[in-house]
């Protein structure tokens, strides 16, 4: 038989073991148990007796977990450097009352790294099927031409899906300067062309001749094609997308894709920002997290409206300045 203090000892003991890190504090925010790897990520900002440190709090949820909030799952932040996969909820009383918060923070620099190495050794092949697969076009292989662009386009559609882990995997570069909004959102509904043509899908373009800003290139890029993507596919039997893009004022640009596909459920909206979360048979969750940090990067916000059999609308809302010296006119 188990004592209670030998109970206790084997508990604090399992607690030191623990490869994540542990913090618990009570109702007032003081820092009440932090086990070894919590002293060794967090150091004196964890030290128990005190309050935990603003900064450090923010990141572990506790105010949420204090107000009774239970995370649905690990939330990624950033702590003097190192990323961290953090947890956190409610610590109750056996009446049910929140008597503090308890809160677990991993490392989770370590599974990136492999992911982005992963990402990058699968690119590496599919560079080369790909450029076998044009040199047989060349050479007018003509009785295999619709297969090989069906393989063209899987190969595209893998290479998108592995870019986006391998821009997912680190913290995103933000690199902005003066760019063509309207130019850049023409490159990319001219890449999709062909797959508009197969599917049938008619495109309503509302963009200005120009559109001047400050923003990153790069990742403005991958927040447009992945919205085209996602509304192509979501019209695999043919429709209408209409792309437009407009300021509101000087200091925000507005881009609107809207598709006339399945549509998503009322209740399944707020989950489509979720890292994994998809709608789409063979899809990925990727692509909408992602957007959603290239728009958090440049100051905006994205928003989706969408019924079922009636096709899905997002928005998006970027901050981005027009360049010195242009008066956008």
């Amino acid at each position: 038989m188990v004592h209670a203090t030998e109970a206790s000892s084997l508990a604090a003991a399992a607690l030191e073991s623990l490869l994540c890190a542990v913090v618990v504090t009570d109702e007032a925010g003081v820092v009440r148990l932090a086990n070894g790897r919590a002293r060794e990520l967090f150091g004196p900002a964890v030290a128990e007796g005190r309050p935990l440190a603003d900064d450090l709090s923010a990141r572990l949820q506790v105010r949420r977990a204090l107000a009774g909030v239970t995370m649905d799952g690990e939330q990624e932040v950033l702590w003097q450097g190192t990323r961290l996969a953090v947890w956190a909820g409610p610590l109750r009383e056996a009446c049910g009352r929140v008597a503090g918060a308890v809160c677990q923070a991993r490392d989770a620099g370590a599974s990136a790294d492999l992911m982005a190495g992963a990402a990058h050794e699968i690119r590496n092949p599919l560079a080369a099927i790909r450029g076998h697969v044009q040199l047989m076009q060349a050479r007018g292989a003509s009785e295999h031409a619709r297969h090989l662009a069906i393989i063209l386009r899987e190969i595209d559609r893998v290479d998108r899906i592995l870019r986006d882990l391998l821009l997912l995997a680190r913290p995103l570069q933000f690199n902005p300067e003066p760019l063509d909004v309207a130019g850049l959102v023409r490159d990319v509904l001219q890449l999709e062309r062909p797959a508009m043509t197969s599917q049938g899908v008619a495109l309503e373009e509302e963009l200005a001749p120009e559109e001047p800003a400050l923003g990153d290139p790069g990742l403005i890029h991958t927040l447009v094609l992945n919205l085209v993507v996602n509304g192509l596919e979501a019209m695999p039997e043919g429709g209408h997308l209409r792309v437009s893009l407009f300021r509101p004022d000087p200091e925000r640009l507005v881009l609107e894709v809207a598709d006339t596909g399945v549509g998503v459920p009322e209740g399944l909206l707020p989950r489509l920002f979720e890292p994994y979360f998809t709608t789409k048979a063979g899809g990925t969750g990727l692509g909408l997290a992602l957007c959603r940090q290239i728009v958090q990067l440049h100051g905006g916000d994205i928003a989706v409206e969408s019924s079922p059999g009636e096709g899905t609308h997002v928005t998006v809302t970027l901050r981005t300045p027009l360049p010195p010296g242009d008066s956008g006119m």
